[in-house]
């Protein structure tokens, strides 16, 4: 009998692999970095957390400025999960905004990892990922933000949406590095300067 899928299923099944490995050795760093710092952090010891070697993390990683960068990613990832829910249960274009701006700040101030690579002795390697070398992180958040409104409120116009959603990223990851006034006031500010945008036609 012929199995013409099966290349395909071992592919899938390999990146699945491959993606829970990820997951477990950012898992087993964000540990190491809580309990060590960024300097701290040994990349033998993440190694020996996962059950594997270290010559295994640096294939995924190539080094660890690599692991800083997935590190960056993994936990955006998961701040966007949580705030494109929130504009998707939102009833109202502003409250929405400013929810999920409100607390997109609230989770870069609680999170233990980001107050740990923010730091002096951390902040020559992570400072740049949130910066000057940020695009990934800008790029990850608008897409999923504009996706979130275009999918709750498909009337907004789409240019709009890509150009607001990255202005609102850049402006929210601003204050995210230097905070300078409450979260709620940012939050309102960022609401009220890019709602009546992503409104006009």
């Amino acid at each position: 009998m012929s199995t013409p899928d099966r290349p395909q299923e071992g592919a899938s099944f390999a990146s699945r692999t491959r993606e829970r490995l990820r997951a477990e050795i950012l898992a087993a760093a964000t540990q190491e970095v809580i309990g060590a710092g960024w300097r701290g952090l040994r990349m033998q010891a993440v190694a020996d957390s996962v059950g594997i070697s270290r010559q295994t993390i640096n294939a995924e990683f190539a080094d660890k400025r690599g692991l800083a960068k997935a590190l960056v990613l993994s936990i955006g990832a998961a701040y966007a999960d949580e705030i494109t829910q929130i504009i998707e249960d939102s009833h109202n274009l502003e409250a929405g905004l400013r929810d999920a701006f409100r607390r997109g700040l609230e989770q870069a101030a609680a999170d233990q990892v980001f107050k740990v690579v923010m730091t002096p002795d951390s902040s020559d390697t992570f400072l740049p990922l949130y910066t000057s070398e940020g695009a990934p992180l800008v790029t990850l958040f608008a897409t999923r933000l504009a996706a979130a409104l275009a999918r709750r409120w498909p009337e907004l116009d789409p240019e709009r949406l890509r150009i607001g959603s990255d202005a609102s990223v850049r402006f929210v990851l601003s204050h995210i590095v230097l905070p300078l006034q409450p979260i709620e006031q940012t939050a309102r500010e960022a609401a009220l300067l890019f709602v009546p945008f992503f409104q006009a036609r």
